[in-house]
This record gives structure tokens, C-alpha cells and sequence, in this order.
């Protein structure tokens, strides 16, 4: 107790202008340090965060009710639902991937921090490089950061390229999980990029030997098409639960599709098998198609139409965000999902 009392007293014994053993920051310093609330981040980030949500829960579950349909038994299925159900995949990954992030960077904002975009209209995309430019840019950039590049990039001959380029897209599937599904996913993305590569002289001689450098219009929209229809043929290895059922839907994709596309049958069948009705169905499909309009949009024609919405009068800005509430509310699918991502 003597003791105790003995260092009691030499610590009530200190001089009062002694710097404090903890000291507490001046005002001026807690301010400076503080972070302050921003009503213009709260908006935006309140923005995105709806619409990832709706993203999410409308869109990208609601097309998973027919995706997991046909790919959980594709086998049973040929031709148009095979389309359909790798066309909606499409968009429910981009969908759910893309919502997750906004809803992520929505929250982020508010708390003033400010997180990088991942997505920047991927399926607007007119070669398989762009489309990596604007799909998934963290993964996309940590690969070339420290996988690409260490391993010489383009610096050392075509050769070495094309090796490097090969690595790392198999890398890539490997990444999102060990099944030669996402192996092949990979190295069909790394081939289309080693055939650009490849073949880049070539298809500058078509281009100009077709009159379709004097139609810049016409050829963007050409190479829009044929970047989408690639990426969408990858999804197939990416969704299918192996590499027998990948390679099923991929040799019965177009199997009898005139004539289904004619009556009908088959469409109605997969709705129904789905648990959906015609009048959802082609709610999505408008859905989706405005989604790809938007993302297809020239990027100055994009960034115009956004500078537009921001001008909107606050009733309209309201309407969109009432609209996008009651979507949510009265369209979401009964399962939601666990995000796609969150598997990898």
C-alpha cells in the first residue's frame, strides 16, 4: 500500500503545464481531422445505391429464375431456350456483379470515401480488349499490374506476347475457381485475344478493301455486334456446371431456331418450366434491352444523356426515384440470390 500511495502522490505531485500522458487533440485539430457531412455525396451515393439494388433484386434475379431452369438440365432443352437462357445470363451477371459494386461505392460516398469503378459499359464494348478495359477493371488491372507486365507485357516480341497474354487469361479462370469450366472460359477469352492479335493487319486490309473505314458508324455497330456475340458465347463455359454441358448447348445453340422463333412452343414451354409468366418474361427482355442500349450508346452520347437526367427537375428526379423503389418492392423475385460474385 505503500507503494501505491508513493506513486499516487508522484503523479499528483507533476507540474499542471506537463504534457499529459494521453493527451486530448485541440478543437481546431479534431476539425481538421473530421470528416464533414456532404449532402451532394449522401444524393449520390443514395442514387447508387438504389439503383444497384434494383439492379440486383429486379433484374438480375428475376432472369436467374430462367437461367438456373435451363442450365440446371440443359440437356432437355435445344435451340431457343439455349439462347434465351445464355442471353440473360448475360445480363444477370453483369447485373448482379455491377448492383453489388454500386450499392458498395453508394455506401462508400456517403462515409466520403471514394471507391474505383469496376464497370464502364462493358457490352458497349467493340473488341475483346475493350471489353476488358471495361469489365471488372480491378481484376483486370491487378493481372496486368502484376502478372502481365512482370512477365515482359508486349515488350518483347509478338511471341512473348502472345505467351503472356495465354498466362494470364488462364490464370484468370483459374482464379474464379478450380473446374475446367472457368478454364476454358479463360483461355476462349485469351485465344480471341492472341486471333487480334494475330490477325490486326488483316482485318485493317478487309476493313478498307469493304468501304467500311468510310462508314465509321456502320463498322462500330459491326464490331459492337461481333464483341458481344463472342463474350456471350464465353458465358456458356462460365455458367455450364461442366465442360460436357457446355459443349451440349453450345452444338444445339441453333438447333430448330427458325421454327421455334416461328410458333412459339418452345418459348412458352421454358416460361412455363420457369415458373414466369409471358407478361414478366418480356418485361425483362425490354429490361435488358434498354440496359444494352445504354451500354451500346457512343461514350459522348453517353456522358450527355447523364449530364441531361442531372438537369431534370426535382419532381422528375423524385418520379425516377419512386419508380425505382416500387420496382423494387413489387418486382423482386421471390429467392433472391447470394450474389454471383461472392462464390470467387
Amino acid at each position: 500500500m505503500a507503494h501505491e500511495g508513493g506513486a499516487a502522490t508522484a503523479l499528483a505531485d507533476q507540474p499542471l503545464d506537463r504534457e499529459p500522458l494521453f493527451p486530448v487533440p485541440h478543437e481546431e485539430e479534431m476539425d481538421a481531422g473530421r470528416t464533414r457531412f456532404d449532402p451532394e455525396a449522401v444524393v449520390w451515393g443514395g442514387r447508387l445505391m438504389l439503383w444497384g439494388a434494383f439492379k440486383k433484386l429486379v433484374v438480375a434475379d428475376n432472369l436467374a429464375v430462367y437461367v438456373d431452369t435451363v442450365y440446371a438440365a440443359p440437356t432437355s432443352y435445344a435451340g431457343l431456350p439455349l439462347v434465351v437462357a445464355t442471353l440473360f445470363f448475360a445480363f444477370q451477371i453483369y447485373c448482379d456483379f455491377s448492383g453489388y459494386i454500386d450499392i458498395a461505392r453508394g455506401a462508400a460516398r456517403i462515409l466520403g470515401i471514394e471507391l474505383m469503378r469496376n464497370f464502364d459499359r462493358p457490352y458497349g464494348a467493340v473488341s475483346v480488349a475493350d471489353f476488358w478495359h471495361r469489365w471488372h477493371i480491378a481484376l483486370s488491372t491487378w493481372f496486368r499490374d502484376y502478372v502481365y507486365i512482370p512477365l515482359g507485357g508486349n515488350r518483347r516480341g509478338i511471341e512473348l506476347q502472345s505467351r503472356n497474354i495465354a498466362v494470364v487469361f488462364l490464370l484468370s479462370g483459374l482464379w474464379h475457381g478450380a473446374n475446367w469450366t472457368f478454364v476454358a472460359w479463360g483461355g476462349l477469352h485469351g485465344l480471341y485475344l492472341l486471333l487480334s492479335l494475330w490477325t490486326a493487319g488483316w482485318r485493317q486490309r478487309l476493313v478498307a478493301a469493304s468501304g467500311l473505314a468510310r462508314h465509321p458508324a456502320l463498322h462500330r455497330a459491326l464490331r459492337l455486334a461481333v464483341t458481344f456475340a463472342l463474350v456471350c458465347f464465353g458465358w456458356i463455359f462460365f455458367r455450364a456446371a461442366s465442360l460436357a454441358d457446355a459443349f451440349y448447348i453450345v452444338t444445339h445453340l441453333f438447333q430448330d431456331l427458325p421454327q421455334q422463333l416461328a410458333d412459339g412452343a418452345a418459348l412458352a414451354e421454358l416460361i412455363a418450366a420457369s415458373g414466369g409468366t409471358a407478361t414478366g418474361f418480356w418485361a425483362l427482355v425490354i429490361m435488358i434491352s434498354v440496359l444494352f442500349a445504354g451500354h451500346a450508346m457512343p461514350d459522348g452520347m453517353g456522358r450527355a444523356l447523364l449530364e441531361w437526367w442531372v438537369r431534370w427537375q426535382t419532381w422528375q428526379r423524385w418520379g425516377a426515384y419512386y419508380a425505382l423503389t416500387i420496382g423494387i418492392a413489387f418486382w423482386s423475385a421471390t429467392d433472391t440470390n447470394a450474389f454471383i460474385y461472392f462464390r470467387f
